[in-house]
């Protein structure tokens, strides 16, 4: 499990400017569940998501100055097995009413960079 879970909480309609080598940053995950051979190495940074109903969600990356950041869903504990989502620049997944989800900016190789981070729900 990862014990830094992301102190910031977003919710839908909600945008976030990050760096992944800010001073509250780790580097705990290099791989996910759903994509186990990504091979991250990266810092990552962490985000909380909840949405109050039932919702399709879609969350993207912007801004990314060319740096090969990726992102990915978790659930529970935020283990790397928990991974719900992972991909290079958005992700989609259906939350569930009040359930906490993690979406986590890494980099790819140990690559470091700014981003913009937009959640949407339908």
């Amino acid at each position: 499990a990862w014990a830094h879970a992301g102190g910031t909480t977003l919710g839908c309609g909600e945008s976030v400017c990050g760096f992944t080598a800010d001073h509250d940053a780790s580097a705990v995950l290099d791989n996910y569940g759903c994509n186990p051979t990504a091979g991250m190495g990266g810092p990552e940074k962490s985000y909380r998501f909840s949405s109050p109903a039932d919702a399709q969600v879609h969350a993207w990356l912007r801004n990314l100055a060319g740096d090969d950041l990726k992102l990915a869903v978790l659930t529970g504990s935020c283990a790397a097995e928990d991974c719900v989502d992972f991909h290079s620049g958005e992700v989609h997944f259906a939350a569930v009413a009040d359930r906490v989800y993690h979406l986590v900016v890494d980099g790819h190789d140990g690559m470091v960079g700014a981003f913009e981070l937009t959640v949407a729900c339908d």
